[in-house]
């Protein structure tokens, strides 16, 4: 619980701190911190590997595009981004609100015994029984789809006629 409170605790701060940033890039690298305490989360539930699919996609792929835009892009500093004081209270107490709604409802809520979900043998599991003509049809879905892009890449004009 003390790791999961840590964890919780950074996450929420660096939410803030991607709201509350002046420039993008700041906003960016707090997304980042935030999204690798969440995983750090996912690791203290014993979910492995939602833990890791959640630091490869989110963390690795999606920021690092969302870097490249932001660099891209030159959003050094917004000019066109005027605060008032009465926008930054009105988020702070929606903030607050949410943060009592959630607080009770946790409270409220009885405590139950988690199930092992996350695991990679409980996911193999499920994928090789329950779901394996979904998986086998995504897998051929998949394969085709590179297949599509190989062949278009490969024509000289980009039309995949020719």
């Amino acid at each position: 619980m003390v790791i999961f409170g840590i964890l919780s605790a950074i996450a929420i701060t660096c939410g803030l701190a991607v709201i509350l940033a002046n420039r993008p890039i700041y906003s960016i690298i707090a997304l980042i911190l935030c999204l690798y305490a969440i995983g750090g989360i996912y690791l203290a539930l014993h979910a492995e590997f939602l833990a890791i699919v959640h630091l490869i996609v989110y963390a690795g792929a999606i920021m690092v595009l969302f870097l490249f835009v932001i660099m891209l892009m030159n959003l050094d500093r917004p000019k066109y981004l005027n605060r008032s004081k009465f926008i930054q209270w009105l988020a702070i107490g929606s903030a607050t609100g949410l943060g009592i709604v959630v607080t009770s409802a946790i409270a409220q809520t009885p405590a139950m015994k988690a199930a092992p979900i996350g695991s990679v043998t409980e996911i193999g599991k499920l994928l090789f029984t329950k779901f394996l003509v979904p998986f086998e049809l995504s897998t051929v879905l998949f394969l085709s789809a590179v297949i599509g892009v190989v062949i278009t890449a490969k024509s000289p004009t980009g039309d995949p006629d020719q």
